[in-house]
């Protein structure tokens, strides 16, 4: 190591030890010439090679200071429907405090935005909740870069390889089957449910709820959403249970098959509802084969729904419990004038929010289940019945990723089952598209 390397590893462990923070004047360039035993020009040397680096700024006339201490603006975009903006803003902000980072934190929804440029813009860093749907452009941080990445993901526990070094674990969420006990009661359904798996009581249900002028369950559409598939949650059971397992759930024969006629007869049974004006949640429907984890806190927000209007079912294939989850990540976007101090703050600051006590928080919140291996169910706020456990992965439990169908191939397909739908096309021949869109989407891939 060169004594300016080892003049900047000195200051390195100051910053580490506290004794140095963001925006502190740094000692004259006599005072660590003394103390190296160095020569004046060395020391002029190694704080030129540190403002270069970002590590400093100097002042003229006045001296040099601990980069860090301006202010650094983050957009951090957020989907509404995640968390309650006020009460993230304020864990942020705590973080950024405690911390000395000197981060001004502006959370912006991105529900409804299909593409975020992040070229060319005004701030230095952005942060994004990473949506499939919502394509983003720019200079994505490299988070492998960083003293410690490796031990740090080593305290996630990812159930698949979708993670890589620009993005970093955010939250899990859990589905699982949900239904309304009174409602039942009130159809006279002497039947209990216990779990989702063949449907075998479909018929049944549907003649109950016809009796008492009630839907076993709400197909939902929203007209701004290309990829409107209710019909998804239903398919992925019947599917996975007759063909006894969830591996290659959509292999050809699929959608043109007895199931997937079967399924087409129960989404006739359900009741039409356009961008949620009717759902399970209002007590329109029975049942909701897909619910998320988020509605054992959110529930709380909804003055149609007490914890005695629903109960949490298991998703089931064969014996086994069935869990269909969706990961969140965190990235971020920098643009050309960023120092690497700035990114290193950045880097804090997301290790932080990915930090036990801080999780702990942010789950609470919204109902969210964390990666880390250390957080276990009792660590969750929210899980205070033991129909919510249902939504944390157990041992030996089928594991099926939202993200099993592409988000081009979902949207084909939805676009092709609105056919049927709203235009009245044969029910065969969209099936028959279908598995066609599906073959010629593997043809693509390689598959």
């Amino acid at each position: 190591m060169t004594v300016t390397e080892k003049i900047s590893a000195y200051f390195d462990l100051l910053i580490a030890e506290g004794r140095l923070r963001p925006g502190d004047k740094l000692p004259s360039y006599g005072a660590i010439s003394r103390k190296f035993g160095v020569t004046y020009a060395t020391v002029q040397r190694a704080y030129k090679n540190m403002e270069v680096e970002g590590k400093l700024k100097v002042v003229n006339g006045i001296g040099s200071f601990l980069n860090g201490g301006d202010t650094l603006d983050v957009d951090f975009y957020l989907t509404g429907t995640s968390f309650e903006f006020e009460a993230f803003q304020r864990i942020a902000d705590d973080i950024s405090n405690r911390h000395n980072l000197n981060l001004k934190i502006r959370l912006i929804d991105s529900a409804g935005k299909k593409t975020l440029d992040f070229t060319g813009l005004e701030h230095k860093v952005y942060i994004r909740e990473f949506n499939p749907w919502v394509h983003a452009h720019g200079s994505q941080m490299d988070f492998s870069a960083f003293e410690g990445y490796e031990e740090f993901m080593d305290e996630f526990a990812l159930p698949d390889q979708s993670c890589n070094h620009t993005r970093l674990p955010f939250f899990m969420i859990g589905f699982q089957g949900m239904v309304n006990p009174l409602l039942l009661k009130k159809i006279g359904f002497s039947r209990k449910i216990t779990g989702f798996s063949s449907f075998d009581w479909w018929e049944e249900l549907v003649r109950a709820c016809r009796a008492a002028s009630i839907y076993p369950a709400v197909k939902n559409f929203r007209t701004n959403d290309i990829g409107s598939f209710p019909a998804i949650a239903f398919m992925e059971i019947l599917m996975a249970n007759q063909r006894k397992d969830i591996c290659d759930l959509f292999r050809l024969p699929c959608f043109d098959t007895e199931t997937g006629k079967r399924l087409f007869h129960m989404m006739k049974d359900c009741l039409l509802s356009l961008n949620d004006q009717y759902s399970f949640r209002r007590g329109d429907c029975v049942l909701d084969p897909g619910i998320g984890s988020w509605i054992s806190v959110q529930h709380q927000k909804m003055p149609y729904m007490t914890k005695e209007t629903f109960r949490i079912v298991p998703v089931m294939c064969g014996k086994k419990r069935m869990l269909r989850y969706g990961i969140q990540y965190l990235e971020s976007y920098v643009n050309h004038t960023v120092t690497e101090p700035e990114k290193k703050r950045i880097w804090l600051f997301l290790r932080e929010l990915l930090s036990k006590p801080v999780q702990k928080k942010l789950m609470a919140i919204s109902g969210m289940i964390s990666l880390r291996k250390d957080m276990a169910p009792s660590d969750h706020e929210w899980a205070t019945r033991e129909d919510f456990l249902s939504f944390f992965p157990a041992y030996n439990e089928l594991l099926l990723s939202c993200g099993e169908l592409s988000t081009e191939l979902y949207a084909v397909l939805s676009t092709l089952y609105e056919q049927y739908e709203f235009l009245g096309a044969d029910g065969a021949a969209i099936r028959k598209f279908m598995d066609r869109k599906i073959q010629a989407y593997n043809i693509q891939q390689g598959g």
